[in-house]
């Protein structure tokens, strides 16, 4: 399976999603400064939660282990570093909302 592809292709779509005010969502490097990539605009991506832990699987399947401890740290610590679960990843989604409107990063309604 192209990963690589599927993850241009699932950045190009999220690129046009303009989210509403009432969305919990993560500035996302589309390439991870660990492999070189900056913090210019053209970089970044806006991704819900759910997407943001989909792209950095996705980063896993293409570049092996050294993504996969983004994985789990996103996920919450995990000990894993094997494909998460739709589950696991809406469990972990939601726990990150949670924690960002007790932090009061994120002003929700």
């Amino acid at each position: 399976m192209n990963y690589q592809k599927i993850y241009n292709d699932f950045i190009e779509n999220r690129k046009s999603i303009n989210h509403n005010q009432n969305v919990y969502c993560e500035n996302h490097h589309i390439l991870p400064k660990s492999l070189g990539g900056s913090n210019n605009s053209d970089n970044m991506v806006r991704l819900s939660i759910e997407d943001h832990i989909h792209a950095h699987v996705l980063l896993g399947k293409i570049h092996g282990n050294r993504m996969w401890g983004v994985v789990s740290f996103i996920m919450g610590n995990a000990k894993t570093y094997s494909t998460p679960t739709k589950t696991m990843i809406k469990n972990a989604a939601f726990a990150r909302v949670k924690d960002a409107e007790y932090k009061n990063y994120w002003k929700g309604v």
